[in-house]
């Protein structure tokens, strides 16, 4: 009985360690043609069943660039500077 959870304890960690990035990074792999020219947060508006807002969002959250088409990590580029009024008075 001792085996058995040891095993559902082993299981259970497994489990939790499958991110949202690696279910979407493997459903990125193993989609068809049709998702191929599909940017990421039209990608994971399609296969989390949410809005466009929300799909950015979990793009976000994995760290993966929402308008790339392969499931990578952000430009390592820097940000060009702001061009936003500055708010601190100066």
């Amino acid at each position: 009985m001792a085996e058995t959870s040891s095993q559902d304890e082993r299981m259970a960690r497994d489990l939790a360690a499958i991110t949202r990035r690696r279910i979407f990074a493997n459903a990125r792999a193993l989609a068809g043609r049709s998702y191929r020219g599909v940017p990421n947060w039209a990608f994971a508006k399609e296969l989390f069943g949410v809005g466009s807002t929300y799909a950015w969002a979990l793009c976000v959250e994995m760290e993966i660039d929402g308008d790339a088409y392969t499931a990578t990590g952000w430009p390592t580029t820097p940000a060009p500077p702001s061009t936003a009024p500055d708010k601190t008075g100066a």
